[in-house]
């Protein structure tokens, strides 16, 4: 038996918004994945380009039974990105 996907879910707090991914998101995800302290302390390859990041948003728009990935916002932007993985 399939476990059928889960909705991802909007959660908002006095500070952050999570919130599910959009292609909006592609430009600061690149910039994040680029720059050096996320580099440093992250898996991210070091030559992380826009495709990467397409790829990378394209397969986490979509829920999967595996994993729910949400955008965090703050002040209406993008800060970064919280995975669980199930």
């Amino acid at each position: 038996m399939t476990t059928p996907p889960l909705e991802i879910p909007v959660l908002s707090g006095p500070s952050v918004t999570l919130r599910p991914h959009t292609l909006d998101d592609l430009e600061p995800i690149v910039e994040r994945c680029v720059d050096p302290e996320s580099v440093r302390w992250t898996t991210v390859p070091v030559d992380y380009t826009e495709e990467m990041a397409r790829d990378y948003l394209t397969a986490i728009i979509e829920p999967s039974p595996e994993l729910l990935s949400w955008a965090i916002e703050q002040d209406g932007a993008y800060v970064g990105t919280l995975d669980l993985r199930l």
